[in-house]
């Protein structure tokens, strides 16, 4: 555990959170109540902190009651949300967001210095650029109700990060199809800059997120501003990141608090729409360096799409990308690694069975057997095989450790004892499987790599 108060405090407020078998309103109430008193620990560990000033300290204490008093009118809006007063329910969170909405962290999409792409994907074969646009106004019967929009009203949705990343998590959030058509997002006006809710800034993350929020607040000026907000921030984090416990339900209570934010974004002239980290229960979704954004259109026709949006952003030419396509392109990694098992398995069965050469074996035919699946099966569901690449990619990388080939020497002289060949044998066998190892990382990195866009021809939509 860090030995600075506000890592720790970071570490203990982890998002996304999971309510499991609680109702949403008991799950809250507890972890807002656990966040209280996280708090309570922060400021009364304000004198061993070696880093941050005192006066965040006291700006912090000064903020406790606006804090709680934030969390507690997120509460009571769930229950009247839940007791079916709707309209009292957006009243009170509407009013605490006026009161608290210049302590939110608010980020812009910039049209100039953009270190970031955007992408919106569809699992199919489309060819207009309006078909991975928003849903059009006069086609709302098929707009279903999702986090961040309610049914009947369209949302645009897009993915954001750098270089190809936010590409990869636009398939993972999709459930990772085994085709599917993407567009490029760019702004239109250089000049343009669209402010958004910000709650990808997130130190509750990770560890790793942690770790880069305290070196990226030594940097900010004034520090104490750029923490307070996040503190400040987090019960609207909290209450917008709690992951679907069953997507297959009529009714998501999870829906309830985010569906109120975007009804306040659009009603606020100066914030556009939502920054978010991804609540996915797919692991790899947070492995990316990559955002959600959600973007509510401005409905001045019941016909079309947004006036706004449209004049805002250019899109790429659709191009279509099959999972099937892409492995194929790696099929001399295949074969060697078929090349490489057949000769690896002749040493074992006719000179030596031991269990190290045994594990490089199944790692071989455990690849070898995704690959052909891949390949041969194109409705293949491909969440359980990105899992499966993951899974082989970290047991090769250590198994290519000089550690395992001291343990494989080691089985090969007790199997062997006395031969002069031993060392020589298990060294070839270790560098070539390095060389394996690499290929088949090929694969565990295909998401990312093979997905690169090389967008063209970017247009309005019409």
């Amino acid at each position: 555990m860090s030995s600075n108060p506000m890592k720790t405090f970071f570490f203990n407020l982890r998002l996304p959170l999971s309510r499991e078998e609680s109702d949403v309103i008991t799950f809250l109430d507890k972890h807002f109540s656990f966040f209280d008193s996280e708090i309570e620990k922060l400021l009364y560990s304000k004198d061993v902190d070696k880093i941050f000033p005192p006066r965040f300290y006291t700006e912090l204490r000064d903020k406790k009651e606006s804090i709680r008093q934030f969390s507690d009118a997120i509460l009571e809006s769930l229950r009247l949300y839940l007791d079916g007063r709707m309209v009292e329910a957006y009243i009170i969170f509407d009013g605490m967001m006026d009161k608290i909405q210049d302590n939110i962290v608010i980020t812009d999409i910039k049209g100039v210095g953009v270190i970031n792409q955007f992408f919106r994907i569809r699992p199919e074969k489309v060819s207009e650029r309006r078909e991975l646009f928003h849903i059009p106004f006069d086609k709302i019967t098929r707009v279903k109700a999702y986090r961040y929009s309610v049914a009947g009203f369209p949302c645009l949705y897009l993915a954001g990060g750098p270089c190809d990343t936010p590409l990869s998590l636009c398939w993972t959030e999709c459930g990772m199809p085994h085709s599917f058509s993407w567009v490029e997002y760019k702004l239109a006006d250089s000049s343009l800059k669209i402010p958004l809710i910000d709650l990808t800034l997130s130190p509750f993350a990770s560890a790793i997120n942690s770790q880069n929020l305290v070196t990226s607040a030594l940097n900010h000026e004034p520090i104490n501003d750029f923490l307070i907000k996040m503190v400040t921030t987090y019960p609207l984090m909290a209450a917008c990141s709690l992951v679907i416990e069953d997507k297959n339900q009529n009714f998501i209570p999870e829906y309830i608090i985010p569906q109120m934010l975007l009804g306040w974004v659009r009603k606020n002239d100066k914030i556009r729409g939502i920054a978010y980290f991804s609540c996915s229960r797919e692991p790899s979704a947070k492995l990316f360096n990559a955002f959600n954004i959600a973007l509510p259109p401005s409905k001045s026709t019941n016909v079309g799409y947004c006036k706004k949006l449209q004049k805002e952003f250019l899109l790429s030419k659709p191009e279509l990308i099959d999972i099937s396509d892409i492995f194929l392109t790696l099929r001399n990694n295949y074969l060697d690694v078929k090349s490489f098992r057949d000769w690896l398995k002749a040493i074992y069965s006719n000179y030596l069975a031991i269990d190290s050469i045994r594990e490089m074996l199944s790692i071989c035919d455990s690849f070898i057997l995704l690959y052909e699946t891949v390949i041969n099966r194109k409705k293949l569901e491909l969440s359980w095989a990105h899992q499966y690449i993951e899974t082989l990619n970290l047991v090769s990388i250590r198994m290519a450790d000089k550690k395992y080939f001291d343990l494989m020497v080691e089985q090969a002289e007790l199997f062997l004892p006395n031969s002069v060949e031993t060392f020589e044998k298990c060294s070839e066998i270790w560098d070539k499987f390095k060389v394996i190892k690499s290929e088949m990382a090929d694969f565990w990195d295909f998401d990312i790599k093979q997905f690169r866009a090389n967008a063209t021809d970017f247009q309005y939509v019409v």
